[in-house]
């Protein structure tokens, strides 16, 4: 039997809860969701200081980021930010140059960023440089590309800007 994490964050109380579900209850839920994926790898290329680290800074940031009420730990906005313009000029140039892994998790950081601010612009560019990454020989980005791109293309050309 699968189990899924639940993660939730009770504003009113200031308290994280997190459960464990069985897979057939968030299975519908996961199928409308929109999906920020990290590969295992991605972790294990890490110290697990820093991975455990990243993982957590990731799933408050997350927090902050789809709250009304702050967690409050750091400023996430703020770090986030920076984090993120290091990582996308360093990914820019690699994917520049025909890197293919470079090319996928570029084209994530569109995602994220098109999902964001609801940019039938900005999905479209991850969407090319997705399928690049694909002719690139990214098995990542092919799986992607075969299983989530399709829902998640579609809902950006029918309800963004």
């Amino acid at each position: 039997m699968s189990r899924d994490i639940l993660i939730h964050y009770d504003e009113a109380g200031g308290k994280i809860v997190v459960s464990t579900v069985e897979h057939s209850l968030t299975a519908p839920l996961l199928a409308k969701a929109l999906p920020l994926e990290t590969s295992i790898d991605t972790f294990k290329a890490k110290s697990p200081d820093e991975a455990e680290r990243s993982f957590g800074a990731g799933i408050f940031a997350l927090l902050d980021l789809s709250s009304h009420t702050k967690v409050g730990i750091r400023d996430y906005s703020m770090s986030t930010a920076e984090w993120d313009g290091e990582i996308t000029d360093e990914l820019k140039t690699k994917s520049a140059a025909g890197d293919a892994t470079a090319q996928f998790e570029l084209a994530m950081e569109m995602i994220t960023e098109g999902l964001r601010l609801k940019s039938r612009k900005g999905m479209d560019e991850a969407d090319a440089l997705l399928r690049r990454a694909v002719a690139g020989g990214n098995a990542d980005a092919a799986e992607y590309l075969a299983n989530l791109w399709p829902a998640l293309k579609a809902r950006s050309d029918r309800d963004f800007t």
